[in-house]
């Protein structure tokens, strides 16, 4: 073998160790994962295991697994939330708030997002509406 390709399948075999090696310290101590994405719905998303953080302080972390339409998680159920489900969501915040910065919203099936037009688009006031709308709920990720 030539040495590039010894030394690609090195680093190749290196990253696998180490993204195991994350997903077993999590699972094992109930940790967040090293290599993942914190989410806005109290969870960060590995690679191969989600942990969640719940509101009593505990870390739950589980593999993932898609195959549920409803995950029971800390005592609560969490759904699986589709596009109109958002749309309702938005829709409901907008109706019991008398000045809301958003103008309109409606469902883009084609990109699978829920297009929101706000009066202040600056990143601070999209954070804070998508705080304000999902607060007890997932689903943000399904916003643009």
């Amino acid at each position: 073998m030539n040495k590039t390709l010894k030394i690609s399948l090195m680093i190749i075999g290196v990253l696998i160790f180490l993204i195991m090696l994350d997903t077993v310290q999590a699972l094992v101590f109930n940790n967040n994962v090293i290599i993942g994405i914190e989410s806005k719905c109290m969870k960060k998303q590995g690679i191969l295991v989600d942990t969640y953080h719940c509101e009593n302080g505990n870390n739950i972390t589980k593999f993932k697994s898609n195959n549920c339409q409803y995950e029971n998680v800390c005592g609560e159920t969490e759904f699986l939330v589709s596009l109109d489900d958002v749309n309702n969501l938005i829709i409901n915040y907008l109706s019991n708030n008398s000045l809301p910065n958003a103008v309109y919203n409606y469902v883009d099936s084609d990109i699978n997002k829920v297009v929101v037009g706000l009066l202040d688009a600056s990143e601070d006031k999209q954070n804070e509406f998508i705080f304000n709308v999902f607060t007890s709920c997932c689903g943000s990720e399904y916003i643009n």
